[in-house]
């Protein structure tokens, strides 16, 4: 699912018109984008975490020519989902391996 489809299908399930949908899911990830950014670890409750990690630098290898590279740190956002999302995707995936077998 895409941004545009997850705007229609809230649009559709809520009778708002589209475009304020698509406003509001606009705030809600500068949102969290802002917090992100600020360091802060953001939480949607049953859903997951978001939280921003560091890889150290370190040294790498240009496929290419064979030479040394510096590869520097970097920072990366991390999601670990939620206990409920997992057991929804854990449900719906037993549940289609049911269906593969019979």
């Amino acid at each position: 699912m895409v941004k545009s489809e997850l705007a229609r299908d809230l649009s559709q399930r809520t009778r708002l018109p589209l475009s304020e949908v698509q406003e509001a899911i606009d705030r809600i990830l500068d949102l969290l984008a802002d917090g992100l950014e600020q360091g802060e670890r953001v939480e949607i409750r049953d859903f997951g975490a978001f939280q921003l990690s560091v890889r150290p630098g370190r040294m790498g290898r240009n496929p290419k020519t064979g030479t040394d590279v510096t590869v520097p740190s970097m920072r990366y956002v991390r999601f670990r989902a939620g206990k409920l999302l997992n057991e929804l995707v854990q449900e719906n995936f037993l549940k289609a391996q049911r269906e593969l077998t019979e």
